[in-house]
């Protein structure tokens, strides 16, 4: 992490902020799925009943809230239109996170890419 090199503190902010809010979201998954799934979904031994409605909705509303609370900077000087700002302050988790998805969106295009230049190059030779 870059911003470790100038502010230990920053970089532990930032570990903290990635590593909290992936941990909500990787738990949010099967909670937005369920709430998919609707009547479909297969009960197991432990079940919410009827309620899972209302509480994979809190889930999910708190699952946002949070991850957006974790992403704010810690400090008033970390606001990049406070009066004392300083870029020792500022929360690099939110920079971090679109990094993340900028290369896993990357790495789907091209993957998509290479797959549709596989079809056609198997359709255009006859299926060599």
């Amino acid at each position: 992490m870059v911003p470790t090199w100038w502010n230990n503190l920053a970089g532990y902010y930032v570990g903290a902020s990635v590593g909290v809010t992936s941990l909500y979201v990787a738990y949010a998954l099967p909670v937005i799925l369920r709430l998919l799934a609707g009547s479909r979904f297969e009960h197991g031994a432990w079940s919410l009943g009827k309620h899972y409605r209302w509480i994979n909705s809190i889930a999910i509303a708190w699952t946002v809230l949070i991850s957006i609370v974790f992403m704010l900077p810690t400090t008033p000087a970390g606001m990049p239109w406070g009066s004392g700002f300083d870029l020792n302050f500022v929360n690099y988790a939110p920079r971090i996170a679109r990094f993340v998805e900028a290369v896993k969106r990357r790495r789907d295009q091209v993957q998509r890419s290479r797959t549709a230049f596989a079809n056609a190059l198997g359709d255009s030779c006859g299926g060599l």
